[in-house]
């Protein structure tokens, strides 16, 4: 099958890697197990579902238009259907406007934007900046890829010589959005150093599946700083009453099998993997409280 990544920038192939490197194995090998996710609409539902609402929200962010520009949620809904019918679409489009309320003003406390071009090597990408900070926005509550993400993109800026103050994460928290953690750039050396060290990964398991799903091997390297690696990790793969077992997922499962036990999935190596991957990043990660 034709290989997708090959219309890719080297900058995006690196990036589809970085924050989904099982899912990018997968469509390597031609297949895509989310196409048959896709959940049935009930045009019945009274209510949208929180992944619903991120999805309007990044749809409108994406959008060319002033950044305090309100959407009309009711009018861009006309042929849509994607609210639910009559005073519940009513309510829905005011939960949407406030939250777009609490994004744009969480956007503009930070400086106002601008996108920058940067090149390393084979990596060229424009990033999105405020001030000196370098910003990404997620509108749900972000996970490892976003993450991998953002300090990806703090090291291809650094390297690339941009003198930034930090990087930070903002998302939802609970109805508002926010600041919800910020990271403080390495040495340019050493953004050169951690590049190419995500590269040598990538290209080392193009043709066999990288061994950590990535929610798993996150919450492992963040809890074994507390001495809690594997029981954190546990929780992330194997699910508990509040969270969804990433076993479930249909990446996931397709790779590993969902009834794969935690100690066959986080070996000595993979946690040994988990750490390097993480651990640069940890040490300079801080969380902003609400």
């Amino acid at each position: 099958p034709d290989d997708p990544a090959s219309s890719l920038s080297a900058w995006d192939e690196l990036i589809s890697w970085a924050t989904a490197p099982q899912k990018q194995w997968l469509e390597q090998l031609g297949l895509r197990p989310r196409e048959h996710e896709k959940a049935v609409l009930d045009l019945e539902d009274l209510s949208l579902d929180e992944r619903q609402r991120s999805a309007l929200l990044r749809q409108e962010l994406g959008r060319d238009q002033e950044e305090n520009a309100e959407p009309d949620w009711l009018a861009l809904d006309h042929g849509r259907g994607q609210l639910p019918p009559r005073s519940a679409g009513a309510l829905e489009a005011h939960q949407l406007e406030q939250r777009w309320t609490s994004l744009s003003t969480c956007l503009s406390s930070l400086g106002e934007e601008r996108r920058d071009a940067v090149s390393v090597g084979p990596w060229q990408a424009e990033l999105s900046l405020r001030d000196d900070q370098l910003v990404l926005v997620h509108t749900a509550r972000p996970r490892s890829s976003q993450r991998q993400q953002l300090w990806l993109e703090l090291l291809l800026a650094t390297a690339a010589g941009s003198k930034l103050r930090s990087a930070v994460l903002v998302g939802r928290d609970g109805h508002r959005f926010r600041v919800l953690e910020r990271i403080t750039p390495p040495t340019r050396d050493q953004c050169t150093a951690l590049l190419d060290q995500h590269q040598a990964w990538s290209e080392q398991y193009q043709q066999r599946c990288w061994p950590l799903p990535p929610e798993t091997g996150w919450a492992f390297a963040v809890g074994e700083a507390k001495g809690k690696g594997w029981s954190k990790a546990r929780d992330a793969w194997e699910g508990n009453a509040v969270l969804a077992g990433e076993r479930r997922d249909a990446v996931q499962q397709l790779c590993f099998g969902s009834d794969l036990p935690l100690g066959d999935l986080l070996t000595e190596d993979a946690q040994a993997l988990a750490l390097m991957l993480h651990g640069p990043l940890l040490e300079r990660r801080q969380e902003v409280k609400g």
